[in-house]
Formats: C-alpha cells, structure tokens, sequence
C-alpha cells in the first residue's frame, strides 16, 4: 500500500503537556476595572493590530499584538460587550496568549502574543492534516485498484450511469459541487472510472503499482519520477509491457464530460479540439514519456494529488507547450481527507438537540442587507452576501455576538440565501460555516474558526502589502520583471499560491501578473539573487555560464525544479525533470525577451487560452495578455533544456 511505502514513516504529532488546573497562570486582566467598560466593535476584516489600536483608542489601555501576529485577520460584530470578554474572546479564537506589564508610571499594558505551546499546537495540526492528505491517497487509490478489476461491460456500464449522474447534478451550474462531500465524491468515482476505462489509464497504474519504496520517497520530496522510452539522464526506463500499452491507447483529459457540458459549448468545443491535437501528436509519436508527480499540499490547502502524466515523444515534444498539453492525461488521484470524515453526532441527534436549545434553538427573521456585487472579475458571481456582511444582523436579531478568523479564502466565501422567513439560530451558524469553517458557543458568545487554520495562517498576504502592490502597479502601468522578483522573493510559497486569491479581495480587476508570479516563483528568485551586472548581461541577451554563477545562486538553480513542480501550476505546466550538478557543469543561462503590442493575437509563452473566450469575455474574468514575454532558458546541452516564461502584463486599474 501507498503508506507502507513511502509514508510508513508519518512525523509525530507534538503534543503539549496538559497543565493542570492550579498551575495554570490567572488571568493578566485580574484587577484593571477598565476592563470592565463596554465596547462596540464590526469588523469586517481588521487586522489584529488595527483591531487592538481601535480597542486602545476607546478604552485608554494600551493593547499591542506582538509583531508576529500583527497581521492576523479577524472579523466581529459586538454591542456593548466588556472589554476584558472581547479580548479573551480573541485570544481563545485564535489560541493566542494575553500578558501584562507595567510602565514606568505603574499603569498596565497588554501584548497578545503566541505562546510556545501555541506553536506547537500549529505544528502538530499541519502534521495531522498531512497525515490525512496521505490515508485519503491511500483509500482513493485503493478506489481506483477496485475500479481496475471491474470487467469491462460492468465498467462501462458504471460509467453511463455516473455520466448521467452528474449530468444532472452539474445542470444548474457548480453550485451542485460547492459545499456538498456526496457530490464531490461522484465526481471523483466519475473520473476514475473514465480514466480506467482507457489502455492509458490502466497502464499509469500499472506504473505505480511498480514503484519501489525508495521511489516513494523521491516523490515525497517534491522529485518527480521519469520514465521513458528513450531515457536521458536522470530519467527511468519505461518497461516495454507500458509502451505496449501505451500505442493501443487514444489519450484524452480523464474528466466527466458532464464537467465539461457544464462549462459551456466553447468551454467544450475548446477541450475537444485540444484532445484531436493530443491524439495527432500520439499517433506521430516514436516512444513514451510517463511522469509521476506527488503533492501534499495544494494551492497552500490540505489536500492531496499524486499525478502519472504520459506524453509522446518524437517532433515537437520538447518545451513547455507539449508537457502542458497532456498535463491532465492519465491519472489525476486527488486526496481530499474532508470527504472521509465522519460526523461526530447523529444527524437526527444533532438537530434535535439544538432544537430543543433555547438559545440555539431561537427563531428569528434576518434583515440583511442589500446584497453588493463584489469588484472586478468576482462581479460575474452576482450580488451575494459574504460572511461579513451577515454577522451584524445575526447579532441583532439574536443578541448574539460573533467573532470569527478571516483568512483570505475564508472571507471571500459567499453565504448560501437563507431564507425570508423565521430561522433557527444553529442553522443560521451551520450556513454561515458551510464546511470549510466550525462554530462553537461561549457563553453569549459564538466565534467560527477554519477547518483549516494552520493551512490558512501560512497562506495569508497581509493586506497592507497587496495595497502596496496594487498601487505601485496602478502608478507603473504594470509590475516589472524586478517588481515580480521581490513578490517572490519576499512571500513564503503558501503565500504566493495565494497571490491570486489576495488580489482579487483587494479589489483587483485583473490578476494575471499575480498568477504568473505564482507559477514562475523560483526562477523569479533565481533572478531576484542576481547582483545587478548579471542582470545587466541577461537583459542585454547575451549568456552567462553556470560554472561563473556565485556557489548561492548554483544551490538555486540545482533546486529550481523540485520547489517549482511543488506549486500548483506545475499540474498545469507540466513538471520539470530535476536538474544534477553534472548537467550544469557546461549549462548556460540566457534570457530573451518580445514584446507585444497591445491587443495582438496570442502567441507562444502567452498565459494559456480560456475556451474560446473573447477579449471582452477574458478581460471580465480578470485575464490580460502580455505586453511583453521574458523567457529564461537553461541550456544543458544535448538537445536538453528548460525554458521558463515570465509574461509583464499591463495593469487594468483598481474600481
């Protein structure tokens, strides 16, 4: 099994000591009566240090956040609350620690920091979810061995009826998908079962049911597996039994077609014409390539995708543009561990239960607000309400007050209608938490946390540097390949996953640039760790040889490809072949660059095509085409290189 090998050896949780009750430190608010002062807040996302200068301004009392979670985002709705209970409701939403200290004149401060304990609760909940990731990996693959041994009639067979399935399910939209496991888990059985219904797709698991446990463990170290026909260095051979397999196939994208109905005609007009294109190359093809890519943690999230893409090899089958094209053929196994979860309580049990509470169980008429259309390409979702939005009327009509982190991805989610009439108090709080948050009640008190905190707290952006992004872009006209390399340089790479997400709450109309730092992070720090007569030489297209590069910036590149096939975007790119010391000994770097006029037809290292959207259509969505395209090329000799695009995009002004 997948855990036996390469992950029979899981991190151990580190687990904090319990502390009992008597030596448990008292409180730090003991004795300030200014604590006890009422206070009014509604945040729809303030950061922590605009939170407590606020709560400083109206109390007197000086209150700080450390400088490690000054940034952390929260939002709240609170009338007339004390002081002291809004402030430990903070620290216990977000498993922070208050302390005191006096100044010179003998009156006391406070600073909210994380506590050591604290971090290693962070820790071990990233462990955990890792954990997770891998078990769900485990029963999805074990899925896909079950589908495998189905006789074919019985396969296609399973496989109309689930086509029908979510035909129906997709008819009104996505919506059908969104916060719904039963669905999701459809849709997953869907894709296994196209995908083995092909010679391809039963060869891509005949690959890893061969994998040894040493190769397990390469790609649990962000290295993707190689196997070819024609094997270069570093690569594996593909066993003649695969190749043989392979030639009898006709590859195509291993997704339900009812996704792609769903989509649209041009949507699936497009993917169609990309499958006669991949099927030409196949049949032109003069032997096999299959690689087989793992990761834990997608776009800065606990899930889970262990990828075995194959492509042909012959003309045409180098550069970026032909690993792209089949980046979703083969087998696509995604692990997502919340759809394995269990509930704690019966469902029935459960809303018997809250119910019969008298304060969960409060009926009450909301009265939101008119609902907004959210700025730049979020428009097209329509006018609908954001968890913010909802929290000062749950509290007026309740007289409940709420707090809840607001991590990007988390504010951003919209609300689902909850109704004209009157309405429970949990079923508000099951609405507002969807499934990606959980709610708990303190006294009069109800805070809502992420499912995924520790994931989230990673991949938060603070806002103030997206304002200073999008600024400096609204003056320039657009970032600059220097301004793209200190994003990258200075975001950890959850972050930068979430370049995309940040910019669009921020109100961005356009987010391309975002998203093409996002999939060429590393090659923008290889060039960001260039000192200025490097950079000098590249820009005026002339080459510079590894050998010469500073021993820092060859660890750079010798890594490049093992941190860039763990963004995101390599599922779409295509994964790059770990590069040896022994092949860059003669390699050479180069840079070229083109420009583009404005509004001229798309070309090569252009972002990639959205269907057969119009201009209009693609400038709604928050997609602009380059004005101008960077391509860094690695020269290894041989015929062997890698190419990196790095598109500068014309910034559409903010709302």
């Amino acid at each position: 099994m997948l855990r036996r090998t390469f992950f029979g050896c899981c991190l151990a949780a580190v687990l904090s000591p319990a502390i009992p009750a008597a030596a448990q430190e008292r409180s730090p608010f003991n004795g300030d009566k200014r604590l006890e002062q009422p206070v009014t807040v509604s945040w729809r996302k303030a950061t922590l240090y605009d939170a407590l200068q606020e709560l400083t301004r109206t109390t007197g009392i000086k209150l700080s956040p450390d400088l490690a979670v000054v940034d952390e985002p929260i939002m709240a709705a609170a009338t007339q609350v004390p002081a002291r209970v809004l402030l430990e409701q903070i620290a216990d939403l977000l498993d922070l620690t208050w302390s005191r200290s006096e100044d010179k004149a003998g009156t006391s401060r406070y600073l909210l920091y994380q506590s050591r304990a604290a971090r290693e609760r962070e820790l071990a909940e990233l462990q955990k979810s890792e954990r997770a990731v891998v078990e769900a990996l485990n029963r999805d693959l074990a899925r896909y061995r079950q589908v495998a041994k189905m006789p074919e009639d019985q396969l296609h067979q399973q496989l109309e009826k689930s086509d029908r399935e979510l035909s129906e399910l997709l008819a009104g939209g996505f919506a059908g998908l969104g916060n719904n496991p039963a669905a999701t888990r459809k849709f997953q059985d869907a894709q296994a079962l196209r995908a083995l219904s092909s010679p391809i797709g039963r060869s891509m698991l005949g690959v890893l049911d061969s994998l040894s446990p040493g190769q397990w463990n390469l790609l649990r170290s962000d290295r993707p597996l190689v196997f070819s026909s024609d094997p270069k260095e570093g690569e594996l051979p593909l066993p003649a039994s695969i190749q043989n397999q392979l030639r009898t196939g006709t590859p195509g994208f291993p997704l339900p077609k009812a996704l792609f109905r769903a989509l649209g005609p041009q949507v699936e007009q497009g993917i169609g014409q990309a499958e006669r294109m991949m099927q030409n190359r196949w049949n032109q093809a003069t032997g096999f390539k299959v690689t087989v890519h793992l990761n834990l943690n997608i776009g800065s999230q606990p899930l889970g995708l262990l990828r075995v893409n194959p492509a042909p090899l012959g003309e045409g089958d180098a550069g970026p543009q032909g690993d792209a094209l089949f980046g979703m053929a083969g087998l696509q196994i995604m692990g997502v561990p919340s759809l394995a979860e269990e509930p704690t309580e019966d469902p029935a049990a459960r809303e018997a239960r809250l119910a019969a509470d008298p304060v969960l169980g409060k009926k009450a008429k909301l009265a939101l607000p008119k609902p907004e259309a959210a700025p730049g390409p979020l428009a097209i979702l329509g006018q609908q309400h954001r968890v913010a939005d909802v929290l000062p009327a749950v509290e007026k009509a309740f007289g409940m007050r709420l707090i809840s982190d607001a991590y990007n991805r988390q504010a951003m989610s919209l609300v689902p209608p909850l109704g004209e009439g009157e309405i429970p108090l949990y079923r508000v709080l099951d609405t507002l938490a969807g499934t990606s948050r959980r709610w708990e009640r303190d006294g009069h008190t109800i805070r809502f946390r992420s499912r995924t905190w520790a994931h989230d707290r990673r991949a938060e952006i603070p806002v103030r540097y997206m304002r200073r992004w999008l600024d400096a872009r609204d003056k320039k006209g657009g970032f600059g390949l220097d301004d793209m390399a200190e994003i990258a340089a200075l975001l950890r790479d959850e972050q930068v996953d979430s370049l995309m997400f940040s910019a669009l709450e921020a109100g961005a109309k356009d987010f391309t640039d975002f998203v093409m730092i996002s999939a060429n992070r590393n090659i923008l720090r290889f060039y960001g760790k260039l000192i200025p007569p490097q950079r000098r030489t590249l820009l005026a297209g002339a080459p510079i040889l590894v050998r010469d590069l500073f021993p820092y910036q060859q660890a750079l590149l010798l890594d490049l490809n093992r941190v860039q096939n763990r963004s995101m975007f390599s599922i779409a790119l295509g994964a790059k072949p770990q590069r040896g010391a022994a092949q860059l000994a003669n390699a050479t770097i180069r840079l070229t660059r083109v420009d583009r006029p404005q509004n001229s037809p798309q070309g090569q290292g252009d972002p990639p095509p959205t269907g057969n959207a119009s201009p209009m259509n693609a400038a709604a969505m928050g997609i602009s085409a380059p004005t101008a395209v960077y391509t860094l090329v690695l020269d290894l000799g041989q015929g062997q290189k890698d190419t990196y695009t790095l598109p500068l995009i014309r910034a559409a002004a903010r709302p």
